[in-house]
């Protein structure tokens, strides 16, 4: 997914378990900043 420097190569194919950090990341990252309070999940 990513080269020696860390980062994304445009063709490089992303595993199941890197999309899924990514996405965990930046749900933790929308949490901290408070963005996830302005959504209801209902």
């Amino acid at each position: 997914m990513g080269t020696w420097n860390g980062e994304l190569e445009v063709n490089d194919k992303v595993t199941r378990a890197q999309a899924t950090v990514m996405l965990h990341r930046l749900y933790n990252q929308l949490k901290a900043d408070g963005y996830l309070d302005m959504v209801s999940s209902k």
